[in-house]
């Protein structure tokens, strides 16, 4: 069982809402030494952020995380799809401890240009990135 949220994390994250655009990006939750606990996307921040204020609607794995928060980043973007590929990028590189890694088939897809061949080749692809290559994405569609 989680330890309830102190109240301290609930008056950062509402604090941080006075400001909070509603405008579609990505938001990230820092911890004390500055580290990233957890990174999400919103079609509208200040929607999505104000949920995080409600408790009994949380998620264990959440309320760990808001629990260790002290700091809230956002950024903004134009689209809805940008801040999707923004969070995948974020996700991959900084490797937050509270994000779920999806461990099925389905990945975000990406076009490889093949390398050590005669003839290299463009390709879609999606999956692990395990074929020597150059990796370019990811896109929100494959169209």
């Amino acid at each position: 069982m989680v330890k309830i949220v102190t109240n301290n994390a609930i008056k950062i994250i509402k604090t941080e809402l006075l400001n909070m655009p509603n405008l579609p990006g990505v938001y990230r939750m820092l911890d004390k030494d500055g580290k990233v606990l957890y990174i999400g996307k919103a079609k509208d921040l200040a929607k999505r952020i104000v949920n995080y204020t409600q408790l009994n609607r949380l998620c264990e794995r959440m309320k760990l995380a808001i629990n260790k928060t002290v700091k809230l980043e956002i950024i903004t973007v134009s689209t809805e799809a940008q801040a999707l590929i923004l969070e995948a990028n974020l996700i991959n590189t900084l490797m937050p401890k509270y994000n779920i890694l999806l461990k099925d088939d389905k990945s975000m897809p990406y076009i490889l240009l093949t390398q050590y061949h005669d003839f290299p080749q463009l390709l879609k692809f999606r999956g692990k990135k395990n074929t020597n290559g150059r990796y370019f994405g990811p896109f929100a569609s494959s169209k």
